[in-house]
């Protein structure tokens, strides 16, 4: 049995992403199991000593690995002759670049918190996309008159809902609507970060005072709704005449929340409850919390210290955890623009927040 076995490796310094790959091939002819097994044994062998490079190479950085069997087929002269063919593939999902935020850590030890131990939380407006998902129906749609007349007059849900009344006493459609929503700008990077981390293993939500139609709408279009596994947020449905109704995420016929930080619909910091009392029966181990508004500052109460809160920078919650930090129990890494946030979200999914506070502690220490 003749064995190739063939390995390609390209570390560019600071590419965002790459494959390396390697692929072992044996001829069939007679070899049978035990000439399998010699395959499968050498390519192992090449594999390990492949991971080892490539965690020399870039200590820092997250990968994926792909693994396949096959059986590849080739005519000639002679015939059909067959070979086995195992196959890996080791990608790159980012560099290992450092802000001046996140201090670089000259002797990174084992990594304890690995994505799969991590829950993502989005907000949605303002977050994952740039603008207000309401406003830009409002506005596309040609509410703007209406909605400045009755803005100070309804709770706003029962204002959106009211604006979906008038769109459908002109005329307009579910469809209509879908296709406004289909134009929202969404930043490359925060794809990009929603993938990778999706990707890597973390669970991933969205805890939105939106609604669902909106969200789902929009998510679905970019190609990333299948990245959330839930998405707390007011329901929407389309009633018998074709209407799109929105409701309060929290039913306000029902017993008040009881949240002063938070509008009557809904109370994020009851969702994060929920969520952390499933951690511990998941074993989930810590929270990234991504948002910008007043209504984001209630769940970043209830972090932990080994949670992290990326609040965008100059939105409200910024203010509110620069207002009063010692409030804030969670580690707090702001962001302005989308590609901020991926760089950042990715780090903190490979950092190890126990460790950092111990660098972060003997930093000032030895201050």
């Amino acid at each position: 049995m003749d064995l190739e076995s063939l390995m390609r490796l390209s570390v560019p310094s600071m590419q965002r992403s790459h494959q390396l790959s390697m692929e072992a091939k044996a001829e069939a002819g007679g070899g049978g199991r035990e000439g399998a097994l010699i395959v499968i044994s050498v390519f192992l062998l090449s594999l390990k000593a492949l991971i080892s490079i490539v965690h020399l190479a870039l200590p820092n950085d997250s990968l994926i690995f792909s693994f396949s069997v096959g059986e590849r087929m080739t005519m000639g002269r002679n015939g059909t002759s067959s070979c086995m063919v195992l196959s890996c593939s080791i990608t790159r999902i980012y560099p290992s670049m450092v802000s001046l935020s996140l201090p670089l850590r000259e002797n990174p030890a084992p990594a304890l918190w690995m994505a799969g131990n991590t829950v993502v939380l989005f907000d949605f407006d303002r977050t994952i996309i740039d603008g207000d998902s309401d406003n830009r129906v409002i506005t596309e749609m040609g509410l703007t008159s209406l909605f400045n007349k009755l803005r100070f007059n309804l709770p706003w849900n029962s204002l959106m809902d009211r604006m979906l009344e008038e769109l459908h006493s002109q005329g307009k459609t579910v469809e209509d609507i879908t296709e406004c929503l289909k134009g929202t700008p969404l930043d490359q990077h925060i794809i990009a970060a929603i993938k990778a981390a999706h990707a890597l293993g973390c669970e991933l939500r969205i805890i939105s005072d939106a609604n669902l139609f909106y969200i789902e709408t929009i998510l679905e279009h970019q190609g990333v709704l299948g990245c959330f596994s839930r998405i707390d947020t007011n329901p929407s449905f389309v009633d018998e005449e074709g209407r799109l109704r929105i409701l309060p995420f929290h039913d306000l016929s029902s017993t008040p929340h009881g949240c002063k930080l938070c509008p009557p619909n809904m109370c994020k910091g009851l969702v994060i409850d929920q969520i952390q009392a499933s951690v511990s029966d998941s074993g989930v181990k810590r929270i990234i919390y991504l948002g910008d508004g007043n209504g984001d500052y209630c769940p970043t109460l209830k972090l932990g210290e080994n949670d992290f809160v990326m609040p965008r920078k100059k939105y409200p919650l910024w203010k509110h955890i620069h207002g009063n930090p010692k409030l804030i129990k969670a580690q707090v890494h702001e962001w302005s623009t989308g590609e901020e946030l991926e760089r950042i979200l990715l780090h903190l999914i490979d950092t190890n927040p126990i460790q950092d506070k111990i660098i972060s502690g003997n930093a000032s220490q030895s201050n």
